[in-house]
């Protein structure tokens, strides 16, 4: 509660003072699980999970 307050006022560098911006967005979770689809693809190791997050990323992200 001393840094992410939930409630705008206490804590005045929280997220909630200032309207909850974007932190982390789709577009860079997507470069992420780019990276790391390639990495393991160099490697030979089989991620489905990681593919399906991708492809569910890149379906909503279909630009970047």
């Amino acid at each position: 509660m001393n840094n992410y307050c939930p409630m705008p006022g206490p804590v005045p560098t929280a997220p909630s003072n200032r309207g909850y911006p974007a932190g982390f967005t789709a577009a860079m979770m997507l470069k992420d699980l780019k990276l790391a689809q390639g990495a393991a693809q160099d490697a030979g190791a089989a991620t489905p999970m990681g593919a399906a997050a991708a492809a569910m990323y890149g379906f909503i992200l279909p630009v970047w």
